[in-house]
């Protein structure tokens, strides 16, 4: 937005403009904890008060030097530099005594840590598809396209499994990982950290104590992508769950806890290795600073796909969903539907994510078409307050609520209740299915051949999305491309089906019925 009208900051408020610069050009490995500054590394040790020393030498030259733009007095340069460093003090203590805890911690307990910067969007989300035109890299430190405004907003601390911390299949907790994990929920434990303070405990330390108050903490469990995947989704609840629970003992108020099994839904490493489906195996801690930063976290997660593989199981091996027949009555089969369409042997690729010819494949499932990927399961984030589920609160624009249909070879195709949630880790509701066959336009819409509520993936690419159907019954299964622009159409979508002991796929475009609820 532009105006002819010009204003001016405040010299206090222009002087803190630049810390949050600073902040995002401050890095650490992940894994050693070495710090840098704007691509130079200054130190190796992860308990140096590089963005603590950095943040307020930077903020008080920088709040002196703007300043100094609106005024000539020696006292208001002055003031300015104050201002500026203690902002930037303020903010850098609190990542640097966090990050050298848990590295600390680690060490003392022989785990495995990794501890990346939480970056969230400054301001109203950005839309969707911003957000996913890049895929985040798990050491990335922003998920979002360029030219979004941007703020750190909290730590993510991520514990892998190393055989300790549970025993195979279960989730209780080992003594010894319950003490890691004790001593992990101690950082952020209000009435544990307020007794450390004594007489000479600076203002900063103060202020980030008293910050824990307003902190939304995620615990997320994860696996790999082997085994069946709605256990891996249940086993990795109960796992974030028992460790929430950990961290509500040491005083963290269960209202500001929450867990999330996220199974194999959100890998950091590649699942085709050993090594990655071990980096897989984790436990997942996740601060910010507020309620409002928490929603905007979960609104911009996202799936990295190239870790993706497809699936051992045949589609054709996995159980149909329930169907119900035009009466009402289960009905486990259908008689055979001709969909038309062509061996699906001559479908050499599926289409990206573009709808079209996308430069970018970066962000295309391994998976190639329906048929060789699995239902990937993933639970709700969950409070443990109210031990309920986190209410969806964001969805992508005309693919809330929405209906769809279009004929395919002389058949009507029916999606009802398709909803997309803006975070890509959060869990989309079934929709429902229908099938009339050889549909007759002209006469009384009668009751649907076929009706199911299948389960779905929902992969997320630069510019449109993939909502992969899995039916197994007179289909086996449906790739249908939403483009993020809202057309009120699909585009370039596959049906999969048996026909004469081969595969067969026909192409179709559903169109919006309902044009969705916002």
């Amino acid at each position: 937005m532009t105006s002819t009208n010009r204003f001016r900051l405040h010299p206090l408020a222009a002087a803190t403009l630049p810390v949050a610069l600073l902040i995002q050009g401050c890095a650490t490995d992940p894994h050693t904890g070495a710090q840098s500054i704007a691509g130079i590394k200054v130190s190796d040790d992860p308990c140096a008060k590089t963005a603590t020393v950095v943040g307020g030498v930077l903020g008080a030259v920088t709040g002196a030097v703007v300043t100094s733009q609106f005024t000539k007095s020696t006292d208001a340069r002055v003031l300015g530099g104050v201002a500026g460093g203690a902002v930037g003090a303020a903010i850098g203590y609190n990542m640097d005594q966090r990050r050298c805890a848990m590295f600390a911690i680690a060490k003392e307990h022989n785990a495995e840590i990794t501890v990346n910067n939480v970056v969230v969007p400054k301001g109203e989300l950005p839309p969707a598809a911003a957000v996913a035109a890049t895929t985040p890299s798990p050491a990335s430190a922003t998920p979002f396209a360029s030219g979004n405004d941007t703020t750190t907003a909290g730590l993510s601390v991520t514990l892998k499994d190393n055989g300790k911390q549970f025993a195979s299949g279960s989730d209780r907790l080992t003594p010894e990982a319950e003490r890691l994990f004790r001593e992990v929920a101690d950082q952020y434990s209000y009435p544990k950290q307020l007794a450390k303070l004594g007489p000479t405990s600076s203002d900063d330390e103060k202020a980030g104590i008293e910050s824990l108050k307003t902190k939304r903490i995620l615990l997320v469990g994860h696996t790999d992508d082997t085994g069946g995947t709605t256990d891996n989704a249940n086993l990795s609840e109960h796992r974030a769950a028992a460790v929430a629970r950990v961290f509500a003992a040491e005083g963290i108020p269960a209202a500001n806890l929450y867990y999330q099994g996220a199974g194999e839904t959100l890998p950091v490493a590649d699942n085709h290795t050993e090594a990655g489906r071990a980096a897989n195996r984790r436990v997942e801690i996740v601060d910010v600073t507020d309620d409002a930063a928490f929603h905007k976290y979960l609104a911009t997660r996202r799936q990295v796909l190239a870790y993706y593989r497809a699936s051992d199981t045949p589609l054709s091996d996995m159980p149909a969903p329930a169907a119900k027949g035009k009466k009402g009555g289960k009905q486990p089969t259908l008689a055979f539907v001709d969909f038309g369409g062509v061996p699906a042997a001559t479908l050499t690729s599926a289409p990206d994510f573009a709808g079209g010819a996308d430069a970018t494949h970066s962000a295309r499932p391994v998976v190639p078409t329906c048929n060789a990927d699995r239902p990937r399961a993933a639970n709700g984030v969950k409070s443990l307050a109210t031990q309920k589920d986190l209410p969806m609160s964001d969805y992508v624009p005309g693919l809330y609520n929405t209906s769809w249909s279009d004929t395919v070879n002389g058949n009507l195709v029916g999606l009802t209740n398709v909803d997309v949630p803006r975070d890509g880790g959060a869990v989309s509701g079934k929709p429902t299915l229908l099938i009339w066959k050889n549909y007759n336009p002209k006469k009384k819409m009668p009751p649907a051949d076929f009706q199911a509520n299948p389960d779905v993936n929902i992969y997320r690419g630069s510019q449109a999305i993939l909502y992969r159907v899995f039916v197994g019954g007179p289909m086996k299964c449906m790739d249908v491309w939403f483009p993020y622009t809202d057309t009120g159409e699909s585009r370039n979508s596959n049906l999969f089906y048996d026909r004469q002991q081969s595969l067969y796929v026909s192409t179709f475009e559903l169109k919006s019925l309902s044009g969705g609820a916002q």
